[in-house]
């Protein structure tokens, strides 16, 4: 993958012309402590980004996003990623870097020239919040919604508004109702408002909406087969298309998919395809602008799955990306967002 230095000095990764991909898919490992090399084969801790073609074929190397986004400062571990894109094509990631028993999150920015820029701290935006341990966000417009799940149970938004300015961490079970033993967290924008999804332990699936008006819908039980309250659970995605709430959520080494109305009627959970034996540790949920959807789910290991549903259609079987995306250490996160230029 070529790369080149533009006029302000950052170097981006150039795609050529006839593989521009309709989506981009990061990922993360747990390989070591943070890398800042751009080696391959030497990747530690680093995110990495690929790009799907629309013809539906996967770019053959993936690009260490530290080299266009500069290192991120500190020690640490990178558990947990989440991206999404804006209405004007701005990419936010965000990454979670935990050092012994704290967890802090970092963010970098592409923009719509598809430069990047550099990694800031989420804390000294929104505030001080160093025990997360997962990391959530989504886009409604142009402002960038992002809720932490904590290590002692906590629920946190924050919110980029479109003027650029942040908002303060605010506690989200104070205004939704408690939880306890919250283990994942997954977000999405729907219109104006922000549905967020928590898997509790035991395993309880809830759901709950930060309305356009800042409001907070008290949290709902999203009922679920009984067969996930018994097998290992998974990786929890969701995306908005159109006026539906779209999930995924990993059960052993099955990949399930359900519904959430516009009227607030949940569909019945469905799979999509088995895994091939290997578990559905981590998954990641987008949607393109017709309505079509696309998930990757990684079994935390070295094992990286994509399916896409057309819009009205009916979920494709998986295809291992790495067989066309080179293979590389440890896959310990997913996330995905769509673009629509050269990353």
């Amino acid at each position: 993958m070529a790369q080149r230095r533009d006029g302000t000095g950052v170097s981006r990764v150039v795609i050529p012309q006839e593989t521009r991909g309709v989506s981009m898919l990061l990922t993360t490992n747990n390989f070591g402590p943070l890398s800042t090399t751009s080696d391959p084969l030497f990747l530690g801790s680093s995110p990495l980004m690929t790009v799907r073609a629309d013809d539906g074929n996967w770019l053959s190397t993936w690009a260490n996003v530290l080299t266009v986004a500069g290192p991120i400062h500190g020690p640490g571990f990178m558990r947990n990623l989440a991206c999404t894109t804006t209405a004007s094509a701005e990419t936010y990631l965000f990454v979670l870097i935990e050092t012994n028993s704290t967890g802090h999150i970092v963010f970098a920015l592409r923009r719509a020239d598809t430069t990047w820029h550099a990694w800031d701290s989420l804390f000294s935006r929104a505030g001080n919040l160093y025990d997360a341990n997962r990391v959530a966000c989504a886009a409604i417009g142009n402002s960038i919604h992002v809720v932490a799940a904590t290590r002692t149970s906590g629920l946190q938004h924050a919110m980029r508004t479109d003027s650029g300015t942040w908002e303060q961490w605010g506690d989200v079970l104070s205004v939704a109702g408690p939880l306890s033993n919250v283990e994942d967290v997954a977000v999405a924008g729907i219109r104006n408002d922000l549905h967020v999804l928590v898997r509790v332990s035991p395993f309880k699936l809830m759901h709950t909406i930060r309305f356009a008006d800042r409001t907070w819908q008290k949290w709902a039980e999203v009922a679920v087969p009984y067969k996930f309250q018994t097998s290992a659970p998974g990786g929890l995605a969701c995306t908005g298309a159109g006026s539906e709430l779209h999930v995924v959520f990993g059960s052993d080494s099955l990949l399930y998919a359900s519904v959430r109305n516009e009227q607030g009627a949940w569909w019945s959970w469905e799979p999509i395809a088995s895994l091939q034996g290997k578990l559905a540790k981590t998954a990641a949920l987008a949607a393109e602008r017709d309505g079509a959807l696309q998930a990757v789910v990684g079994d935390g290991s070295h094992s990286l799955f994509h399916s896409r549903r057309p819009a009205g259609g009916i979920w494709v079987p998986f295809r291992d990306v790495l067989e066309q995306a080179a293979n590389f250490v440890t896959i310990e996160s997913v996330g995905m967002a769509p673009v629509t230029r050269v990353l």
